[in-house]
């Protein structure tokens, strides 16, 4: 055996009779593969990291429609009683507004929308934030920005004018979101009743529930609210189903 052999490691001999010692590598690229793959066996990668994954995982405008409540209602704490009253009750749905009773002022174009940001106490907030995250969330995932505002709004809307058709001449304001919340509360319904093995009876239960609890709120209020405007409840449910009935026949990929 020469001497080159013996320090490039030739000539050892293992138990089968091959070589057990790696050649080293004559060439300048081989070299650097060689010390390349070395290093990788004596420092492997950290392993990559986890991707972080939020507590409460909400999609953006939900988040922004809760922000929006929530902003509105801490807001209202820091104004004097009587510039928030003035301010409440200018954006408040006032059905005399449109019957003739009290006059059609400009805040009447604005306030059929304006009423579902403003909110009574924070016991009202606090339910109504909440089913805005729960059912809006599901919303927003399965049709997008878009449809789940045009069913919020066009519930609040129905709800407000059911509202006024059995109040027609009353100067009593009505705020918050519940018309627009119940709308998509509705189209969650619809959603659970046509999902594969889904009975359309429990669907029709949860529709009657529903409608059942606003009746006895609305006899006997909700926290600090004393007058639960459960036409706005009903009226808005009803409204976010046609609203998601619409959506789904036009948009064929809402079908379950």
């Amino acid at each position: 055996m020469s001497p080159q052999d013996k320090k490039n490691g030739k000539g050892k001999k293992n138990g089968s009779g091959e070589d057990n010692v790696t050649p080293f590598p004559s060439s300048m690229r081989d070299r650097q593969q060689y010390y390349k793959e070395k290093q990788l066996r004596d420092q492997p990668p950290p392993p990559p990291k986890q991707p972080y994954e939020p507590m409460l995982n909400l999609p953006p405008a939900v988040k922004i429609l809760a922000l929006i409540m929530i902003g509105i209602h801490a807001a209202s704490l820091l104004l004097p009683a009587d510039l928030k009253f003035t301010i409440y009750y200018s954006l408040a749905f006032v059905p005399a507004r449109y019957t003739g009773e009290m006059p059609f002022d400009i805040w009447a174009f604005i306030a059929p929308v304006a009423h579902m940001f403003l909110h009574v106490g924070w016991m009202h907030l606090f339910v109504n934030t909440g089913m805005t995250l729960v059912f809006g969330t599901m919303l927003e995932r399965l049709m997008g920005v878009k449809h789940l505002m045009m069913i919020f709004i066009a519930a609040g809307l129905v709800g407000a004018f059911t509202h006024m058709a059995f109040y027609p001449f009353s100067p009593a304001p009505l705020i918050g979101a519940s018309g627009g919340l119940s709308g998509l509360f509705g189209a969650v319904i619809i959603i659970m009743g046509n999902q594969p093995g889904a009975s359309r009876k429990s669907m029709y239960w949860m529709i009657g529930i529903w409608v059942l609890i606003s009746l006895v709120f609305g006899g006997i209020g909700f926290g600090n609210v004393d007058n639960v405007a459960w036409t706005a409840h009903i009226g808005g449910l009803f409204g976010g189903i046609g609203m998601f009935a619409y959506l789904r026949k036009k948009y064929y990929k809402y079908k379950e």
